[in-house]
């Protein structure tokens, strides 16, 4: 069915009105976007930059290493670092595309800081990313022993799949299964597989320890999505999984486990590293109604980073 010239020309004006409309909101958007990074404290550009987690990964992969007293190459190390990067980086640009849905995606939300930037420099970040990730698949064919690389496989598969079903479908694994917990054990799992890989025996402790950084390392993202959460509009939902139960709770197990689990026979401090990390995380969500939303960002990182860099400083 035809509609008159009349009735044509009005929705092409008005279709181009709107057009019109949405481009000056989107430059709108976009200068308030710039502001907002300019007026970002220089601390907070650890997290920007998506460098929080790569240290936190390189600083456990040393002490899971430490604690077993197995060698892994620095080489490996480093392109643990760079995959931990390239893996947030990915998301992030994800995150930020206009129109993502509702700019919530695998490791954080609402859109902050670290998305904005990614969204008015997507261009830039992803050729620099390409180039990342094309020299980190060279190291990784070229530098990555064959006993790393074929439990990394299925980390692997089971992160892509992860990432892609966050962000072209519903946004859940399963029906019942938060997706921090899915960060949390895939992260983990990075982290202690080049420790583990090279652990001929008592493997079960080593998994009791992976177990407990993966719990730790979901309390974290569960901390980030209730703290941001509770300023935005899922306030009600962040209710449901109270980081400061989870974190009594961890803090608890860790510390009666630690003297339990020894690798190679000697005491290992991972369960301590853990439990002081998981009562750092409570201290916050304790004090988060006195701390700026992008200070407790930055500190839950730093709740997780410094026991183990401690470990490090006393061995």
């Amino acid at each position: 069915m035809e509609g008159s010239p009349i009735a044509v020309a009005d929705a092409f004006e008005a279709a181009r009105w709107n057009a019109a409309r949405g481009k000056e909101g989107r430059a709108i958007a976009a200068e308030a976007a710039r502001a907002e990074l300019a007026a970002a404290p220089w601390w907070l550009w650890w997290n920007v930059l998506s460098l929080d987690a790569p240290m936190v990964a390189i600083a456990w992969a040393l002490v899971f290493a430490k604690s077993a007293a197995v060698e892994v190459p620095r080489m490996e190390i480093a392109v643990l670092g760079l995959v931990v990067w390239l893996i947030y980086t990915v998301d992030r640009l994800l995150d930020g595309r206009p129109g993502a849905r509702g700019n919530a995606g695998a490791f954080g939300l609402p859109l902050r800081q670290r998305h904005l930037f990614h969204r008015i420099h997507s261009r830039t970040i992803a050729c620099v990313a390409a180039g990342m990730a094309a020299l980190t698949a060279v190291l990784v064919l070229t530098q990555i022993e064959r006993q790393v690389l074929k439990p990394a496989v299925p980390v692997a598969l089971i992160l892509v799949l992860y990432m892609a079903w966050v962000h072209l479908g519903s946004g859940r694994i399963l029906a019942r299964l938060p997706k921090e917990l899915a960060v949390g054990g895939v992260f983990a799992a990075g982290v202690a597989l080049p420790a583990w890989s090279r652990l001929g025996a008592r493997r079960w402790e080593f998994l009791v320890l992976t177990a407990l950084f993966a719990a730790v390392c979901a309390l974290n993202c569960v901390a980030i999505e209730e703290w941001e959460g509770a300023r935005g509009r899922r306030r009600a939902a962040a209710r449901d999984f109270s980081s400061g139960r989870f974190a009594v709770g961890l803090a608890i197990c860790a510390t009666l486990l630690a003297p339990v689990v020894r690798l190679r026979g000697e005491f290992s401090a991972i369960g301590a590293a853990i439990a002081v990390s998981a009562l750092l995380i409570l201290f916050l969500d304790l004090m988060r109604e006195r701390i700026s939303a992008d200070a407790l960002r930055v500190l839950v990182d730093a709740a997780l980073l410094l026991p183990a860099l401690a470990i490090l400083a006393i061995h």
